[in-house]
């Protein structure tokens, strides 16, 4: 949990940051791992963008329940 607090702290302060983030940061590992062979997708292109979209989608969820619990 403290390393998710110091991680994350910053992205997502602002929206657009945190939309960002997770449209092109957090789908790497998954790019890295698929160049590695330890994880495939059935048609990269597709996966990686539902990956983006998906996590897009969460760090916009997890910014706007920060803003509204503090």
């Amino acid at each position: 949990p403290c390393m998710c607090k110091m991680s994350l702290s910053k992205p997502l302060k602002s929206f657009s940051f945190s939309l960002i983030f997770g449209l092109l940061i957090c789908p790497l590992p998954y790019l890295a791992a698929a160049k590695f062979g330890t994880t495939s997708f059935i048609n990269q292109t597709e996966g990686l963008l539902i990956l983006s979209i998906s996590w897009a989608f969460i760090m916009i969820t997890i910014h706007y329940l920060l803003k509204t619990l503090r």
